[in-house]
């Protein structure tokens, strides 16, 4: 029933792992708040899983990037090529840019201006503003609400976008990535987890892993072939 709707084997697998996720954690939430609380602390199980996902997504763009150079499609090339090292800076942030792996002690300006005291930009406070709430929550929640809800709409039916979406090969997601992403985001905020912030930027690459590799396509357009699959 699920080929008609285009969902691949490796979506599958990918959404049912999700799935456990969401079961293991509402499961620990009610038996082992505890251990819970300890495994979305800083390096722990949660982060490193997310930093694995990350590195994932950045993989697969280099690949496609390279593919699309190789086809002469620049400006395709150019599309993966900045998200590529939007991906590398959220993997440095996520990390701290090695200050813990290598127990590199924080400047005074982050020890006073960083909520965590740590070497990077999305835990900085400027005054009363976090910029973690207002960059990474307020204004992403918006953008991340446009891309799943609008953009195959935005990019199908105006002409301009349609032809800016084909000229750079921005990878959308398809109907099933975001139903699943939502069905994901309703279960995680409606039971309130702890720090369930977490949880969602696990599931956050593990969804972008699939749009990357299976991005939206109409038919009659050849799309980027996915990579390792």
């Amino acid at each position: 029933m699920l080929k008609k709707f285009g969902i691949t084997g490796f979506e599958k697998a990918v959404f049912a792992a999700i799935l456990l996720l969401l079961i293991t954690v509402t499961y620990m939430f009610y038996n082992y708040p505890e251990q819970l609380w300890l495994a979305v602390q800083e390096d722990a199980i949660f982060e490193n899983l997310t930093v694995s996902f990350l590195g994932i997504c950045l993989v697969i763009c280099i690949y496609n990037a390279r593919k699309l150079f190789l086809k002469k499609k620049y400006a395709g090339f150019t599309t993966y090529v900045f998200i590529s090292l939007a991906l590398f800076f959220v993997i440095g942030e996520e990390l701290s840019w090695g200050q813990r792996i290598f127990n590199i002690q924080s400047g005074e300006y982050f020890i006073n201006n960083n909520t965590q005291a740590e070497t990077n930009l999305h835990n900085l406070q400027l005054g009363n503003v976090k910029i973690n709430k207002l960059i990474f929550t307020q204004i992403a929640a918006v953008l991340v609400a446009v891309y799943f809800l609008f953009s195959r709409i935005i990019c199908s039916k105006i002409k301009i976008f349609n032809r800016l979406w084909d000229k750079f090969c921005i990878p959308l997601p398809k109907i099933h990535h975001t139903i699943f992403f939502y069905f994901a985001f309703i279960v995680v905020y409606a039971f309130n987890y702890k720090r369930n912030s977490e949880v969602m930027e696990l599931i956050f690459p593990m969804i972008f892993m699939l749009i990357f590799l299976f991005p939206y396509k109409p038919k009659e357009k050849a799309s980027v072939k996915p990579a390792f699959i």
